[in-house]
């Protein structure tokens, strides 16, 4: 598994080859050449992970501080890139380049909303919860996370619309939220209470990519890769609305 600051350099590199320009950095009064501090921030983060957050305490403690640090940079990035979409260099796409930048907003989403989720499973299990418990007690916030995950992949597909770049890691993200939303009623069963009702028609509609072999052919031309993907991005919304 890409760990927290390896996600965010492939984000990186995704932008530069889609924008065919150095990643947008803020400076005072301008968009450019100012590091945000997320490679550090993530670094920390990835740190404080590897010496297992859900069994030390210390290792936990370390995690959320660096998550505070991340809070900071990633809002302050995050005012950049929207300033960004409006001021696009010379000479440059401006349909790449904006979907560049979307590239790394998503990404960013991504990797608070999973950061988050990280910290609040870690803390069910130092209260004494246990596999399922834990599970119940943070399953909305393992939907939210899967989904913008899944926001963040239909980014770099829009930036690279291939068969390959589709069909490589489509069951993968469609997975990941059926097997949390599909989650309900077997939580259900077992005594658990949700305030939401499991939404069968989006898990049916989301289970034909990750568990039926809904693909693109291996040589399906770019507008079909864009359909593709934009069908599976509304049922991703779908869920979102679904669970907010």
């Amino acid at each position: 598994m890409a760990t927290y600051q390896e996600k965010w350099k492939k984000a990186k590199l995704l932008f530069k080859t889609t924008a065919k320009v150095k990643k947008p950095s803020a400076e005072v009064d301008s968009f450019f050449r100012k590091p945000a501090g997320l490679d550090k921030t993530l670094g920390k983060l990835d740190v404080a992970d590897k010496k297992g957050i859900n069994l030390k305490v210390e290792a936990l403690k370390e995690f959320e501080t660096a998550y505070k640090e991340f809070l900071v940079a990633k809002t302050s990035y995050l005012k950049v890139l929207e300033g960004a979409v409006a001021k696009v260099p010379d000479k440059v796409d401006k349909v790449a380049y904006q979907k560049g930048v979307k590239v790394l907003q998503t990404q960013l989403i991504a990797l608070d909303t999973s950061l988050k989720t990280a910290i609040k499973m870690a803390r069910s299990g130092h209260a004494g919860r246990k596999g399922m418990e834990v599970m119940a007690d943070n399953l909305m916030d393992l939907v939210e996370s899967s989904c913008n995950a899944a926001m963040a992949w239909v980014a770099r597909v829009e930036a690279n619309p291939t068969p390959e770049a589709f069909n490589g890691s489509i069951q993968k993200y469609a997975r990941d939220i059926t097997q949390n939303i599909g989650n309900i009623n077997k939580l259900t069963q077992k005594g658990f209470v949700f305030q939401k009702a499991q939404p069968d028609n989006l898990f049916t509609i989301l289970k034909a990519w990750g568990n039926d072999g809904r693909r693109v052919p291996d040589k399906a031309p770019r507008e079909h890769v864009l359909r593709e993907v934009n069908a599976f991005e509304q049922a991703v919304e779908g869920v979102k609305k679904w669970a907010a």
